[in-house]
C-alpha cells in the first residue's frame, strides 16, 4: 500500500522529503503541522517500544538491571546513525534480516535438540472464533496500517527507491517475507505459551507474553545458547532503533526547522531520546505486547 501510495505522492510532488511535505503542498501548512505531529509521536512510541524490549528481555530475562544495556544500546545506535544516516539504516536493515534468520534456526534447533517431549494437553478452551479473537483480526490490521502510513521510517524507504520497478518488487517482495516472517514467529509465540507450563520455576505473573520464548530455554538461559540469542536479539532491536532516529531527525528537520543545520537536529532526536529511554529501562513501567516482531509500550 505505502509503495503504490508512495508511487502517487512522488507523481504530484516530485522530491518529497517527508510525507508531511506532500501534506503541506495539497492541503497547506495547518494540516501540515498536524501531520508532523502525529509522526512524531508516532515515531517516539515505537522508539520507546523497541528500548522497552530490551529493557524487558535485560530485567526478566537476564536478571540485570536495564538501565546500562538501554543507554549503550542508545549511544551506539546514535553514533552510527549520525555518521552514516539513512544509508547505514537501510544496510542495518538487511543485517535484520539475516540475524532474525539466525535466531530463528537456533531456537528450531534447540528445540528439536534438548527440548522435552512431554508437552502438556494443549489448551483446547482457547480454539475457535472468541470475542477476543475477532478484536484482533480487526483491530491489529487497522493499528499497522495507520502505524506504517504515520511512520517516516516507512516512507524513507519509498523516498530513496531507485526507480518504480525497483520500488514495486522491493515491496512485494517485503510483504511476502514479512508476512511469512510473522507466521512463522507468530507461531512460535504460540507454541512458547503451551510449553510455558513446563517451567514452573519461573513465576507466570511476573513475565510479560512477549518473553515466553525465551524463557522455554529453562536452565539453558544462561548457556552460550542464551546468550547467543540475547546478541541476536540486540542487534536486531538497533536495527529497529536506528530506522526511528532517522525518520525522528527527518521529520524534525523538514517540518520544524529546514534552516538548522543536521547537527542541530541530531542533537535535538538525543534529547527526545534521553526521556524515552528512561522510560523504557524502568521495570514498573514496561508493559510489551508483541505483534508481529513489533511491540507497543504504555
Amino acid at each position: 500500500m505505502l509503495a503504490f501510495a508512495g508511487e502517487r505522492v512522488q507523481a504530484m510532488l516530485p522530491r518529497p522529503l517527508s510525507l508531511s511535505d506532500f501534506v503541506r503542498w495539497r492541503y497547506g501548512s495547518a494540516v501540515q503541522y498536524f501531520v508532523a505531529f502525529i509522526l512524531v509521536v508516532n515515531t517516539l512510541i515505537g522508539l520507546m517500544s523497541e528500548f522497552s524490549t530490551m529493557s524487558s528481555i535485560w530485567h526478566s530475562f537476564v536478571k540485570a538491571t536495564p538501565y546500562p544495556i538501554v543507554v549503550v544500546i542508545g549511544v551506539a545506535t546514535l553514533a552510527y546513525t549520525a555518521y552514516g544516516g539513512l544509508l547505514i539504516s537501510i544496510v542495518t536493515d538487511q543485517f535484520q534480516g539475516v540475524f532474525a534468520t539466525g535466531l530463528l534456526l537456533i531456537l528450531v534447533g534447540y528445540l528439536a535438540i534438548w527440548f522435552p517431549r512431554d508437552l502438556p494437553p494443549f489448551p483446547h478452551d482457547q480454539l475457535g472464533a472468541t470475542a477476543a479473537g475477532w478484536n484482533t483480526v480487526f483491530t491489529l490490521p487497522t493499528s499497522m496500517i495507520a502505524s506504517s502510513f504515520f511512520s517516516e521510517a516507512m516512507w524513507q524507504r519509498v523516498w530513496a527507491a531507485e526507480s518504480r520497478t525497483a520500488l514495486h518488487r522491493g515491496a512485494m517482495l517485503a510483504a511476502i517475507l514479512i508476512s511469512l516472517a510473522i507466521g512463522v514467529l507468530g507461531l512460535t509465540g504460540l507454541l512458547s505459551t503451551w510449553a510455558f507450563d513446563l517451567h514452573p520455576s519461573v513465576d507466570s505473573d511476573s513475565p510479560m507474553a512477549n518473553l515466553y520464548t525465551f524463557y522455554v530455554l529453562g536452565d539453558n538461559q544462561y548457556s552460550w545458547v542464551g546468550a547467543l540469542i540475547i546478541v541476536l536479539a540486540v542487534t536486531m532491536n538497533m536495527s529497529a532503533i536506528d530506522s526511528a532516529m532517522n525518520a525522528l531527525t527527518c521529520i524534525i528537520s523538514a517540518n520544524f526547522f529546514r534552516n538548522k543545520s543536521l547537527s542541530f537536529t541530531r542533537v535535538l532526536v538525543i534529547a527526545l531520546s534521553v526521556p524515552m529511554i528512561v522510560v523504557a529501562a524502568h521495570p514498573s513501567r514496561m508493559v510489551c505486547g508483541g505483534h508481529g516482531g513489533q511491540t507497543d509500550t504504555t
